[in-house]
């Protein structure tokens, strides 16, 4: 027989589940409510306000021209970050305090934007320039940060001024940014700023009298600049390059015009392209500092001043004057690899008190092969170069009471196919060094060719 308690216990099981059902489902609905609740508190999606452009209406009248004037806007007074465009012709406008904007617009010839003294305005977006914007510094920073990698584009000009020769109007940026070019900068002023990185099919011209654009570019290890328009200097002005990596392409050129000069220093390289003059301009390796030139073409005048190292590598064509101008201090083209001159130009050599300080110097080893004209007094090898003198090469020593040296590398076997000699009183020396001779070696009259110091010709 089952015990008679069997039916109890069956119930009490079965409140008890019913019981724990009735738990489990409140749990539950209790979760999800606090799930719910908690999705409930949660910030809508952030909704981005649209960048608005404030255009010139010129409402200030036609004596208030500044920026700051929220009359002479359509959307107002400019705050942050708006795009700014300038279309009305001959719209003069004054920038009379520093603001942030997005992108800047000029359509007319007529237009145009003159940054006050102490201004400086960051420009986040691109330049479409057709008129013509001035930094009128005096004496205090002015111009534009550009805050991000932009491009400046259109047929009008950027123009820096500067006093007292302080470079103070200003285009600049954040470190790396890359200024993307095809207008015109010109002036006298800072263009870089060591911080901005330079796309130019465009053109910069160092157009003041007397005074000095500087362009700095930042120099990080993978910073370089491109060149496929013209840096320049004219109207008596100086351009200067200093530091950076430029690599020129197509018609790139470096060029001075008469009266003014462009000068190269703080170890600023230039790889292709061309460096030209006209009339008495000219271009100079700065006293004192060293300059890197690889595959470049020379069709002007070229100054490689007191103590300076011009580094070369390649070819170096050289259609006009390369001068070694030594007062007293190693002055030098110093080959950085085997490298080649050629081109129907001549490289002078000039030196004082008989010390030899201009020459062809480099990593030793490296081979000079001379396609091209090497005149005046100095050395040549510093014991360092194998030299390779081609049939279409002539390394003359022309200068009344001077002497070229030639010192090859004493370990390798020098060449000589085509003319080395001395004319006009010069004197030749050979000092040093092996070499296979199937050219001319010669002394015009009243000038001399000296073999010193155990010097082996095999003719």
């Amino acid at each position: 027989m089952r015990p008679a308690s069997s039916p109890v216990v069956t119930l009490w099981i079965s409140v008890l589940c019913l019981l724990a059902s009735l738990f489990s489902f409140s749990s539950a609905t209790a979760q999800t409510a606090t799930k719910k609740h908690k999705l409930s508190q949660q910030a809508p999606a952030r909704v981005h306000p649209l960048v608005t452009t404030d255009t010139w209406t010129g409402g200030g009248g036609s004596g208030n021209t500044n920026w700051s004037d929220a009359s002479n806007w359509n959307n107002g007074a400019i705050t942050s970050g708006e795009n700014i465009a300038i279309s009305t012709t001959t719209a003069a406008t004054v920038d009379d305090q520093s603001f942030t904007i997005g992108t800047l617009t000029l359509s007319k010839t007529g237009d145009s934007v003159t940054l006050n003294n102490n201004v400086q305005t960051t420009v986040e977006g691109n330049i479409s320039n057709a008129g013509t914007i001035t930094f009128n510094a005096s004496g205090n920073t002015t111009g534009f940060l550009l805050n991000n990698s932009l491009t400046l584009s259109g047929g009008g000009t950027i123009d820096l001024t500067s006093t007292n020769g302080n470079y103070s109007g200003y285009l600049y940026g954040t470190a790396a940014a890359i200024l993307t070019t095809s207008s015109t900068i010109e002036g006298a002023g800072t263009v870089g700023n060591g911080e901005l990185n330079f796309s130019n099919s465009g053109t910069m011209n160092a157009n003041i009298s007397g005074q000095t654009l500087l362009v700095n570019p930042d120099t990080c290890a993978l910073c370089t600049n491109t060149n496929t328009g013209t840096l320049e200097a004219t109207g008596g002005g100086t351009l200067l390059l200093s530091n950076g990596t430029w690599t020129q392409s197509g018609a790139g050129k470096i060029t001075a015009g008469a009266g003014s000069a462009v000068n190269l220093g703080s170890n600023v390289s230039i790889t292709g392209g061309t460096l030209s003059t006209t009339g008495t301009g000219v271009i100079n390796g700065l006293g004192g500092n060293s300059v890197f030139l690889t595959n470049v073409t020379n069709t002007g005048n070229y100054t490689v001043q007191n103590n300076n190292y011009t580094e070369i590598d390649g070819t170096l064509t050289n259609t006009g004057t390369i001068t070694m101008n030594a007062t007293g201090n190693g002055t030098y083209l110093w080959l950085t690899g085997n490298t080649t001159l050629s081109g129907a130009g001549t490289v002078v050599m000039t030196s004082t008190n008989n010390n030899w300080t201009a020459g062809f110097d480099g990593v030793s080893g490296s081979v000079l092969t001379n396609q091209s004209n090497i005149t005046g007094w100095g050395n040549v090898g510093e014991g360092a170069l194998q030299i390779a003198n081609a049939s279409n090469g002539v390394i003359n020593s022309n200068i009344s009471g001077g002497n070229i040296i030639l010192q090859p590398l004493t370990s390798v076997t020098s060449t000589n196919a085509g003319l080395m000699e001395a004319t006009n009183g010069g004197t030749l020396t050979m000092n040093n060094g092996t070499w296979t001779n199937t050219g001319t070696i010669e002394a015009a009259a009243g000038s001399s060719v000296v073999l010193n110091s155990n010097v082996r010709r095999n003719d």
